[in-house]
């Protein structure tokens, strides 16, 4: 579990260099011209984002939710069925960008909107890598 969890916080630190990426392109003035990078940036982000959930889905969560810990497969559900909240939430934010031309006709809600996301992809990592992640490994060895 150890090594799942390392490739995780590892997707993680590509999650964090994309969106640090899109933060750049985030001055509306800014992405009237280079709308196109912009959503380079989403399509990469999008793209690493669908990687690391597939991750999740075949080899992390399976692993918890089969643990003989109930503790353990508890927060497995709380985490999943919140990691789905903010999975529909970023595929209705890349649905609302389909392409540069869309974000350059809205560039302030564009914005705005990315910032909002990004933030609660931000939290979410940091959930898991300060609070999920070690509370795994803890229990794992325990049990």
């Amino acid at each position: 579990m150890r090594n799942v969890i390392e490739n995780l916080s590892r997707q993680h630190r590509e999650l964090v260099r994309a969106a640090t990426r899109m933060f750049g392109w985030l001055d509306p003035s800014r992405l009237q011209g280079h709308a196109a990078e912009a959503h380079q940036c989403l399509s990469t982000l999008t793209g690493i984002l669908r990687v690391h959930l597939s991750m999740e889905d075949r080899s992390f969560y399976p692993s918890l939710l089969g643990h003989r810990d109930e503790a353990l497969r508890e927060m497995a559900r709380t985490f999943l069925d919140e990691r789905a909240d903010l999975e529909r939430r970023y595929e209705g934010y890349r649905d609302a960008w389909p392409n540069a031309a869309a974000i350059a006709g809205a560039p302030e809600r564009f914005a705005d909107e990315t910032r909002q996301i990004l933030g609660m992809l931000w939290q979410r990592m940091h959930d898991e890598d300060d609070r999920f992640h070690p509370e795994i490994i803890a229990r794992w060895r325990e049990t």
